[in-house]
């Protein structure tokens, strides 16, 4: 088969009626079938859930803080020996969430 310049003009005639006559549906339909594809492959990400030993490796790897005793000794004596502390510590206490003064 020879093909001419002038041939494709005669050939993508027809093709170009076609897409005339449903390019907006066929576009449409592209856009829905790549967002229900998407919808499916979030969906499917969405309801995976890890693996107990990921769930483990992940919580070993968390450094724990840790709090030297002599503060806590320190502190605990600052508020028993300061009155206006031991009330502000007892407020804390009793409504962690209240704005201070």
């Amino acid at each position: 088969m020879n093909l001419d310049i002038k041939d494709i003009s005669k050939i993508s005639q027809p093709l170009l009626h076609f897409l005339k006559r449903f390019g907006i549906t066929l576009t449409l339909l592209l856009f829905l079938a790549v967002y229900a594809f998407l919808v499916i492959r979030v969906n499917s990400f969405a309801n995976v859930e890890p693996a107990d030993d990921e769930v483990q490796a992940k919580v070993n790897t968390i450094a724990r803080p840790r709090i030297d005793r002599g503060i806590i000794d320190t502190v605990t004596d600052f508020e028993q020996r300061n009155i206006e502390t031991q009330t502000l510590f007892q407020q804390a206490r009793n409504n962690p969430f209240a704005e201070s003064e």
